[in-house]
């Protein structure tokens, strides 16, 4: 079977963290050469993951990304206080000795673990994680498999056009 060397699939898996979405995108390339892009909660899986997408695919230049979307109305945010607190009373000494350097509210907040999002099942995740990229590979492998076919008959549309060519020269000759 002639499979393509592009394709695109994408896959969501709604999950009790929030709605899962994987997306792989292949282009022309000799090896494989995988790109993942993959959110905190799931860096953990990147060993597993690489491992298999290479079992079903050998070669292409592959982009995957998976991310987590937290669920409508869901997305609880908390203030870490302590970690707050003692970021303020470093930016205040710090200002006593450095006033041009002033840190801001925002500065701060952006530090991490500042904001900490509401817990999530880390283990029922990566189950969800891996079902899903199960179902993208499946997708995907048959998105190339499509274009493939297609691709076959271009080529056998064109060789059969070449061979009426050849048949007129010949009877030209």
């Amino acid at each position: 079977m002639i499979r393509s060397m592009t394709a695109y699939a994408t896959v969501e898996r709604a999950t009790e963290g929030g709605t899962l979405a994987c997306e792989l995108r292949a282009f022309n390339h000799r090896v494989l050469e995988l790109g993942l892009r993959l959110p905190e909660e799931l860096r953990v899986l990147e060993p597993a993951l690489r491992e298999r997408i290479s079992a079903r695919i050998a070669r292409g230049k592959l982009d995957f990304s998976l991310r987590l979307r937290s669920p409508e109305g869901e997305g609880a945010v908390r203030i870490n206080q302590g970690l707050i607190t003692q970021l303020a009373a470093v930016a205040k000494e710090l200002d006593a000795h450095f006033p041009q350097l002033r840190a801001e509210f925002v500065d701060l907040l952006q530090y991490p673990g500042v904001l900490q999002a509401s817990a999530v099942d880390a283990d029922a995740l990566q189950v969800h994680a891996m079902a899903a990229l199960d179902a993208l590979l499946y997708q995907f492998i048959d998105a190339r498999e499509r274009e493939g076919g297609k691709l076959a008959q271009v080529i056998t549309d064109r060789v059969d056009a070449l061979a009426a060519r050849a048949a007129e020269v010949r009877e030209l000759i």
